[in-house]
């Protein structure tokens, strides 16, 4: 197979969904707004109103998704958060493939091609992978997108996250097996939106690794 197939065969794979596993659903505090929410070992603190659901069909990514209309949610029109990895251990593919993956399609996903735009794109890090000799800090990259979805009546405004952890910083934390990581906040528009949605984003976790602690890792601040 052509290498151009090859890596179109492997972000069908990583943007598929995964099997589900362990999950935790902590009901809030008496007069609590949020509560948290852990499925496949990532965790986000979520507005008690808005329905969970698991990733779960065929592929290797584990995690989760909510929204306050899940139905709605893929088309950009409800507020919600999306948040994955890809499990490179079931994957097996070259390393580099996660590399080529978040520096491409995945730096710039947005909740829906028809509804949404893009206002502004940050690359955190960008490693490329280099020869075996030279191997110890390649194969990294890290980038935030941020932009808006709908019409005046009922706009919505999003950030999303990608990092494929390759070698270096941001490979020594978080979870091992993970390739590639992914996370999708969507909030409504509004004076506070750009931070909200940031906030919700930064203290999403893989393990006990936050989306914030990634970005810091590759140098940067959300």
């Amino acid at each position: 197979m052509r290498r151009s197939g090859i890596i179109l065969s492997f972000i069908v794979l990583a943007f598929a969904a995964g099997p589900t596993g362990p999950s935790l659903d902590t009901p809030p505090a008496e007069g609590s707004e949020v509560r948290l929410v852990r499925i496949d070992r990532v965790s986000a603190v979520l507005p008690t109103d808005w329905g969970v659901e698991p990733l779960a069909d065929e592929g290797p990514r584990r995690g989760l998704r909510a929204s306050s209309d899940l139905e709605a949610w893929t088309t950009g029109a409800s507020r919600g958060l999306e948040a994955y990895w890809v499990d490179a251990t079931g994957v097996g593919v070259p390393s580099d493939y996660y590399y080529l993956v978040a520096s491409g399609p995945g730096a710039t996903r947005m909740p829906h091609p028809r509804n949404c735009r893009t206002d502004d794109e940050r690359v955190l890090l960008d490693a490329r992978p280099r020869p075996q000799a030279d191997v110890a800090r390649s194969g990294s990259f890290v980038a935030i997108s941020t932009g808006r979805c709908g019409g005046s009546a009922d706009r919505t405004r999003w950030v999303s996250f990608v990092a494929a952890p390759g070698f270096g910083p941001v490979g020594e934390i978080g979870i091992r097996e993970s390739g590639l990581y992914y996370g999708l906040a969507v909030v409504e528009d509004g004076a506070d939106a750009a931070r909200e949605a940031k906030r919700l984003l930064a203290e999403v976790r893989f393990d006990t690794t936050s989306v914030r602690r990634i970005i810091e890792a590759a140098g940067a601040s959300l």
